[in-house]
């Protein structure tokens, strides 16, 4: 045998080796990509999940407001019309206090 191909050997043996490392890591690499994005594509669905929860509780929240919201307008409205008739009765009231203190006052003037 040729020795420039003995002294080959062990260079050629260690390139094997490499290039056997090599495409171990690779597909290791591949395997670690392949599971990432299997799990990143898990955790997107999970999410968008969540945030179609949130926004239909949100949506169901802002649906109760809004009802409480109108019969609590509704409820103000009524206690102003309430307010606007007791000042209304309250200033006739006044109205007929002022009426009978003046005729009172010509009686007992004359």
């Amino acid at each position: 045998m040729d020795p420039g191909l003995i002294s080959l050997i062990p260079t050629g043996s260690i390139a094997g080796v490499l290039v056997i490392v090599v495409i171990y890591l690779l597909r290791q690499n591949h395997a670690d990509r392949t599971q990432y994005r299997a799990d990143v594509a898990r955790i997107e669905k999970r999410s968008v999940n969540d945030v179609q929860a949130l926004h239909f509780q949100h949506a169901s929240e802002m649906s109760e407001v809004k009802t409480e919201l109108i019969a609590l307008r509704v409820s103000n409205e009524l206690v102003i019309r309430e307010l606007d008739d007791e000042r209304r009765k309250r200033w006739a009231a006044e109205d007929s206090a002022a009426t009978y203190r003046r005729q009172l006052q010509e009686i007992r003037g004359t």
